[in-house]
């Protein structure tokens, strides 16, 4: 017989920067294509998480990872908005890792 041995990793990015236009999403997107090479499941912020759509304050967050804006000196601490959309990515990808874990497992039988 012959076994097939595949891993699969899930990551995410957390990610900070000084403006709220100071290069997140491309930030984000340039790293993903690097973990994408090396076959990684890269995991970003669903549109589920409705957090991320207010307009009521200035705050990180885009589809491609949960992030937060430090302020030109690394001041600004992340808002309840962005801390929440931080644990909703972190949950999601909680989520699939167990499903993919799950999911090999019923292969390897």
């Amino acid at each position: 017989s012959s076994r097939v041995l595949w891993t699969l990793a899930v990551t995410q990015f957390l990610l900070c920067t000084a403006t709220q236009h100071g290069g997140q999403e491309s930030t984000l997107l340039s790293l993903h294509t690097s973990l994408l090479h090396f076959g990684l499941a890269v995991v970003g912020l669903p549109y589920s998480c409705k957090a991320q759509f207010g307009h009521a304050e200035v705050n990180g967050g885009t589809p491609y990872g949960a992030s937060t804006i430090a302020g030109g000196d690394g001041s600004r601490q992340p808002t309840e908005v962005e801390v929440s959309c931080a644990k909703f990515q972190g949950k999601h990808v909680a989520s699939l890792a167990l499903a993919f874990s799950v999911g090999r497992s019923k292969l390897s039988q």
